[in-house]
């Protein structure tokens, strides 16, 4: 009886942190348009972000320049936003 008890315990444990734990949002990935340095170098690249960063090219912008910054590119402009609900390019 107390084994049985135990087990139902565990059992009710484990859904209930389960059930706690946080859901991880989905991620996007934003194709970008971004200049570098002289002489100029420009790039066409796409990289991974956030669900917050992924709601408009604005909210993407805002993610992904000072991540550009570090590396000493300048972010020119959001091209579109791929998954997350964005499967379109948006323009």
């Amino acid at each position: 009886m107390m084994k049985r008890m135990s087990h139902t315990f565990l059992a009710a444990l484990v859904l209930a942190m389960l059930a706690a734990a946080p859901v991880q949002a989905a991620s996007c990935v934003v194709q970008y348009k971004a200049k570098h340095g002289d002489p100029l170098k420009l790039e066409f690249a796409s990289a991974e972000l956030p669900a917050k960063a992924c709601q408009s090219k604005e909210a993407a912008a805002r993610a992904l320049q000072p991540i550009l910054a570090e590396r000493g590119w300048t972010l020119l402009r959001i091209v579109s936003i791929l998954g997350a609900g964005n499967e379109a390019p948006s323009n």
